[in-house]
């Protein structure tokens, strides 16, 4: 969850609040009554149409514009879980919002109900995922 030799930031950031993060955006999406496997579902189906294209845009539904940059190797699940993921961003552009995701920031959400710590690049706050699986 470090910073480290695979990954430069670290997956916590400089988020005061650390692990404890899991717990303030699970009852987020308690609230809204959305599950973090509906989001992960959500974001890994927007990957794949997106990866198919090859980096051109597109618009899955009005005002969505999704967009992926493959780049080489892979990366491990920091909770342990198994499995390696392919590296690559995933921009997702709605309501003035530009959301950043990973193959492993989508496992992190669906498996482990993490959205990265606060200030982190792959951080996505779970209100603007919230809006964003309602908007399909």
């Amino acid at each position: 969850m470090e910073q480290g030799a695979f990954t430069r930031d670290g997956f916590l950031s400089d988020d005061p609040m650390g692990l404890d993060r899991v717990e303030v955006d699970a009852r987020i999406l308690a609230e809204a009554g959305i599950t973090r496997e509906e989001v992960g579902s959500a974001l890994q189906e927007l990957w794949q149409k997106a990866r198919v294209l090859m980096g051109e845009a597109f618009e899955p539904v009005p005002g969505v514009i999704v967009d992926v940059k493959e780049a080489r190797g892979r990366i491990a699940c920091p909770f342990g879980h198994p499995g390696i993921y392919a590296k690559g961003v995933m921009s997702v552009e709605y309501r003035g919002h530009t959301l950043q995701l990973s193959p492993l920031s989508i496992h992190m959400i669906r498996a482990h109900g993490f959205f990265g710590g606060r200030g982190g690049f792959f951080r996505v706050e779970p209100e603007d995922l919230v809006e964003l699986v309602r908007a399909f």
